[in-house]
């Protein structure tokens, strides 16, 4: 899909194994060879607007692994593995 300023907030589709469209609402990974590895989990439909945000702020990030909550409202929140994991555990221990 190509990105213009009518289409930006355009629900991002993928075409699954019998033809039909489905929202792309996956988790997934993505690595560059610099050592920056970043896993995206999505609450809700993923739209190119996030895409593009998420490409703006891998710009910014140092070498480390990252996790990338996009949520339902469009938000985006960025934590190291670390912090997710203690994030995690200390909802675990309330």
């Amino acid at each position: 899909m190509e990105w213009n300023e009518r289409n930006k907030n355009k629900i991002l589709k993928k075409l699954d194994a019998t033809g039909k469209m489905q929202s792309l609402k996956p988790s997934f990974k993505l690595c560059n060879n610099q050592g920056t590895e970043i896993t995206i989990i999505v609450s809700g439909d993923l739209m190119q607007t996030q895409i593009i945000n998420i490409f703006e702020i891998l710009r910014h990030l140092k070498n480390d692994r990252y996790i990338f909550m996009l949520s339902e409202d469009g938000t985006i929140k960025i934590y190291t593995e670390l912090e997710y994991a203690q994030s995690k555990h200390d909802l675990q221990n309330r």
